[in-house]
């Protein structure tokens, strides 16, 4: 049996059986820790969510957003210093950094060429004051990032990637009454309702009121049986452990190409909520035929664009019902105006006197008997009677 087989690197290569699993060697990677990582990686530049395979950018999304499901994040804060800090505005190639440590708590690994210090608490880079922000604020030199590791949601191949969460994202501020948390509040608040990061769909976006790329997390909706099996599938390999991994040609970018052309003077973020991704969609900045604008989505948010148009508060006919009642019949007057020419007081009924005048009648006399006890006596009553 022949052993021979012709490679085409242009083309899927089938090894025979006994080749499957690799040969123990890993001589590829100990050629790659040379050049570059090889691993699919979100990169943030320009507050951009940007698509890097094999070291040279392929895509931007024109979301503001990603939706993905984590499977993996290093256990550990780590740290970044560079020597030179970037400025895009330049034109400048990135830089290799200088520094970095897999934990806080550890010194720089053994890769790092030009070691600050031997602990990070005592390296003079970690020092509050070593390094002055863009807005003029006093902070660290030396920064702090968190690896996470994931693929899209809805992504039935279960494609990985990894993204390393700057200190904004970790330690800024939440937005809770959006349901928007920085990474290690938003473990906090999974935890709390006792539900795993894996379980629910998560959704990474830039808060647009920041100047610098800032993540913000937030729940959309827990996973599908799919999504499921896509993680049991992941977790069955080793690819998640690969992905986790930090050292120099992971944490060095400085040889990444980028396949787009940055625009120093656009808008960090997008003015459109995240909402609202019709809005964003005509970004000038987007490649063409970029591959990973074309993931597929979550069904639940294809009918968003069109929620504007459902105003059934305008199409009730309110004002009609309103004018119906308004042309009420006015009261009728007459009965007011009668009620005005009455006279305030009822006629008075005449008195008796008054009545006999009117109409004189005879009126009956009863004789008055009064007994007289003397003869002088009955003079004074004659006299008083004209008699």
């Amino acid at each position: 049996m022949s052993n021979e087989l012709m490679l085409n690197l242009n083309q899927p290569t089938n090894l025979p059986a006994y080749l499957l699993g690799g040969s123990g060697v890993n001589v590829s990677g100990q050629l790659m820790a040379s050049i570059g990582d090889s691993r699919n990686r979100i990169g943030l530049k320009g507050s951009r969510f940007r698509q890097i395979l094999n070291g040279k950018e392929e895509g931007v999304f024109d979301e503001n957003y990603l939706d993905i499901i984590l499977v993996g994040a290093v256990p550990t804060v780590s740290r970044v210093y560079y020597a030179q800090k970037f400025n895009s505005a330049s034109g400048a190639k990135q830089k290799s950094p200088a520094c970095y440590a897999v934990d806080t708590n550890d010194g720089p690994p053994p890769d790092v060429q030009h070691p600050q210090s031997s602990k990070c608490e005592i390296c003079p880079q970690n020092v509050k004051g070593s390094a002055i922000s863009e807005s003029g604020q006093k902070t660290r030199a030396c920064g702090f990032f968190r690896r996470i590791a994931f693929f899209l949601a809805g992504d039935m191949t279960g494609t990985l990637y990894y993204c390393d969460i700057k200190s904004m994202g970790l330690f800024g501020e939440s937005n809770k009454a959006l349901n928007k948390f920085n990474l290690n509040d938003y473990a906090k608040a999974l935890k709390s309702h006792g539900v795993d990061a894996s379980q629910v769909v998560t959704r990474i976006s830039f808060d647009t009121d920041q100047s610098v790329p800032k993540l913000l997390f937030q729940p959309l909706r827990v996973i599908t049986v799919e999504e499921k099996a896509v993680i049991t599938k992941l977790v069955d390999g080793n690819e998640i452990t690969d992905y986790t991994t930090i050292n120099m040609s992971t944490v060095d970018i400085s040889g990444e190409e980028s396949a787009v052309e940055e625009d120093v003077a656009a808008p960090a973020a997008p003015a459109a909520p995240a909402a609202q991704p019709v809005a964003q969609a005509p970004r000038p900045q987007a490649p063409k035929a970029t591959p990973v604008a074309q993931k597929p989505q979550p069904v639940a948010q294809a009918p968003r664009p069109q929620a504007p148009k459902a105003t059934p508060v305008a199409q009730k006919p309110q004002q009609a019902a309103l004018v119906i009642e308004d042309v009420t019949p006015p009261v009728e007057a007459a009965p007011v105006q009668q009620t005005v020419q009455r006279p305030a007081v009822p006629p008075v009924q005449k008195p008796a006197a008054v009545s006999h005048a009117q109409n004189p009648a005879p009126v009956s006399v009863q004789p008055v008997v009064q007994e007289v006890s003397s003869d002088a006596e009955l003079a004074d009553i004659l006299g008083n009677l004209g008699l």
